[in-house]
């Protein structure tokens, strides 16, 4: 029996959210230079369902310690020693020791380094002004929110402004919501998955947010050629947001007393 777990959910769906965009640019994740911030459950998660895509991870941060640049891109055999690292509790820092050609840069972040597509997982707010100004130098393209809300307001501005395409964390992340469905099924049906079949559940999963983002993106009237405009969730401002609130249609679909209960009465609702 394969087991469920939302974090795998959230970052196999943040990379499956890549690969639908590139799609729509008739492009691939195979060969391309990607930056992670985190290194937590889903900056690894991410990490590791990037090379199996032929991506090229280079970086993993530890918040605000700093992060490890490998311009040769991490494999299973470097990733297996990163998480030794964090189960030992150690700076990545050790990383060297195993990789001399690899990198270590004190109190900085990832954003500065050159590449395709970049993966903030580490925390809310952890891009700001400057940094999105770094990410833009960078030659980045896309940005696939992995943390909730990494781009302060400011942030999300300058990127706007320079066609950076930002694919919000409700939509990119929405793995978590869509394991605890599945979870349900896979408790209530006694069916046993194997790891292909979830994955391949996720997949289509995916695929239906992405469409439906799509489609209220074109019922709200945004530019076909203002992508990152169909893809983001703005941060509570007079813009009416053009993503189909996908967690609260499966909370409701899940738990409907509790959801429309938490609704009546004002209060938030985290499923």
């Amino acid at each position: 029996m394969f087991f469920l777990h939302s974090d795998v959910g959230f970052s196999l769906l943040q990379v499956f959210f890549a690969r639908l965009i590139l799609a729509d640019m008739n492009m691939e994740l195979k060969g391309l230079r990607c930056i992670i911030s985190g290194a937590g459950k889903i900056a690894m998660h991410v990490l590791e369902k990037l090379f199996s895509c032929g991506a090229i991870p280079i970086t993993i941060s530890a918040d605000s310690k700093g992060y490890s640049l490998d311009e040769d891109g991490f494999d299973y055999v470097k990733l297996s020693f990163l998480r030794d690292i964090k189960v030992q509790q150690k700076s990545l820092r050790d990383y060297l020791k195993s990789n001399p050609r690899a990198k270590y840069f004190e109190g900085a972040k990832p954003w500065s380094e050159q590449c395709d597509i970049a993966f903030p997982c580490a925390s809310q707010n952890e891009i700001d002004q400057p940094d999105a100004v770094a990410l833009i130098n960078s030659g980045c393209r896309i940005l696939i929110e992995g943390s909730s809300m990494p781009c302060t307001l400011q942030a999300f501005d300058v990127l706007r402004k320079a066609n950076i395409l930002v694919a919000s964390a409700k939509a990119a992340s929405a793995g978590g919501v869509a394991v605890g469905e599945l979870e349900l099924g896979h408790e209530c049906n006694l069916m046993q998955w194997s790891a292909e079949d979830f994955e391949a559940k996720l997949q289509e999963m995916m695929k239906q947010i992405h469409e439906k983002s799509l489609k209220a993106a074109s019922e709200y009237g945004c530019m076909k050629d203002s992508p990152e405009s169909r893809m983001r969730v703005n941060h509570g401002s007079r813009v009416k947001q053009p993503l189909l609130l996908y967690r609260e249609y499966m909370a409701l679909k899940m738990q409907p007393h509790v959801y429309i209960a938490c609704k009546q009465h004002g209060s938030g609702f985290h499923p």
